[in-house]
């Protein structure tokens, strides 16, 4: 696997039966919007399939028929060239959220703990697994640092994206009472007396680690961030400052995300909002 630059443009055929789709993307935030059933997450499904998995074909659960991505090195992803093997991309997070039961969940539970008991949960799961990892990582660059002879500086521009992370958790929670126990390998919130963990805060607590938890652990290197309508359990002061926040841990993201929300382009982000039906094309089937 490998990592790709930026994605220039996205393409797809067979929107609604007989439309088509041509969205040209920015190197930073790209927000899609427009009412039910316009077609934003059937766009950011099929995206997100076809970069995951390396395939997308059609089937009457799938209502796209085709889908091209191009990237800025020129480099495509297209579900219809079938002869040729697309690259496996390692550069792509796809955030999903939805506390939806489950499934599987006794199987998973074995792979995890008796925590997990939704959808949510499976995510914050992983989420705070690649928190242990960079933790780990971070440890041991530090560690090769001073053994090379850097100094505390250096020590301390390695640690500041965490320390970022940190403010903006205790920034977002505060209003509730939670702080981040910055010296614990994992993920902890002290809350009054008590120590509490990402599992016994709300869904909307959960969904913004996990976001941002997913951004962090990037270690600020160039990737694409997908993420389909995020204000979902997020309160609303939270849902403004959500953008800025994921740009502030990475400055290097390429942020795709859909949105019903107004909030979350309050903050600077009107600009950088593209409407689904400025990207449709009817086919004309009669021609």
């Amino acid at each position: 696997m490998h990592s790709l630059p930026y994605i220039k443009q996205i393409e797809a055929t067979g929107l609604r039966g007989d439309s088509s789709v041509r969205w040209q993307l920015r190197h930073g935030v790209n927000i899609l919007s427009g009412i039910n059933g316009s077609g934003k997450s059937t766009l950011l499904l099929a995206l997100s399939e076809l970069l995951r998995h390396n395939d997308y074909s059609s089937n009457p659960v799938k209502p796209l028929k085709s889908i091209k991505v191009t990237f800025d090195d020129n480099t495509i992803i297209d579900s219809d060239d079938v002869a040729k093997e697309p690259p496996a991309v390692d550069n792509v997070d796809i955030v999903s959220t939805f506390d939806n039961k489950l499934k599987m969940l006794e199987a998973l539970q074995k792979m995890s703990d008796n925590r997990v008991r939704s959808d949510l949960d499976w995510q914050l799961y992983l989420a705070c697994e690649r928190y242990i990892r960079y933790q780990l990582r971070l440890g041991k660059q530090a560690l090769d640092l001073m053994m090379q002879g850097g100094d505390r500086s250096g020590v301390g521009e390695l640690m500041r994206g965490k320390e970022r992370f940190f403010d903006i958790l205790d920034s977002l929670l505060g209003q509730s009472g939670k702080k981040v126990i910055r010296d614990s390998d994992e993920i902890r919130f002290a809350f009054g007396n008590m120590t509490l963990t990402p599992y016994q805060l709300s869904s909307g607590e959960k969904q913004l680690i996990i976001i941002l938890t997913t951004v962090l652990t990037q270690d600020r290197r160039p990737y694409i961030l997908i993420m389909d309508e995020p204000e979902i359990s997020l309160h609303f002061d939270w849902q403004k400052k959500l953008i800025g926040s994921i740009m502030e841990i990475n400055p290097s993201v390429q942020l795709i995300v859909s949105t019903h929300s107004p909030a979350m382009i309050m903050e600077g982000w009107v600009d950088r909002v593209t409407d689904m039906d400025d990207l449709v094309t009817k086919t004309d089937i009669s021609a």
